[in-house]
Formats: structure tokens, C-alpha cells, sequence
């Protein structure tokens, strides 16, 4: 079992534990859920409890799913004169 198409990181087998043991036991998806495990950018970022970015891209880029999201959408909202306000669908996570 991964966790999704363009993360192709293994994270339990459901022949051999449940979902729910998977969900709380998993060293990748436990990872994920603390933010402050985000490197780079995103690790610093005051938005990283909120947004987190994608997880697939920054794994793709760098090979390192904690990684920066090279598509940070604070930055692409600052180059387009943007606010989180402004944001109507999805809040601040977009991937």
C-alpha cells in the first residue's frame, strides 16, 4: 500500500495489518503529520501547518517527500498579488 500515485513510497501491507494499524503506525505517515519534519521552506514556513504543499512533487524533485514543494503556492500568491483570503477552493492546500 502506498499512500498516493505520485508518492510511490510503500507504507504497510494490508495482508499483513490493518488500515487502521498502517494509519497509526506507519514511520512515513506518522512523518507527515508532524510538520515540523518539513525541511527547507516549507519547514520554516508560517503557513506549514495549514498548506504542507505537496508531498509528490517535493518527493519527485528531490527524491526526499520532507522536502520543499519547488511549487510553493505563498510564493506563486505573492507574485500574483494574492492573499489566503483570496483562495475560495481548497484553502491553502492545492496538491
Amino acid at each position: 500500500m502506498s499512500i498516493f500515485t505520485f508518492l510511490p513510497i510503500k507504507i504497510g501491507n494490508i495482508r499483513e495489518k490493518s488500515i487502521a494499524e498502517i494509519w497509526r503506525n506507519s514511520e512515513v505517515l506518522n512523518s507527515l503529520r508532524q510538520r515540523h519534519n518539513l525541511k527547507g521552506e516549507c519547514g520554516s514556513c508560517d503557513y506549514r501547518m495549514g498548506c504542507g504543499d505537496c508531498r509528490g512533487r517535493a518527493y519527485a524533485c528531490t527524491d526526499d517527500y520532507l522536502e520543499t514543494d519547488p511549487v510553493c503556492l505563498k510564493n506563486l500568491m505573492i507574485a500574483e498579488k494574492l492573499s489566503p483570503v483570496d483562495i475560495k477552493r481548497f484553502g491553502w492546500c492545492v496538491g
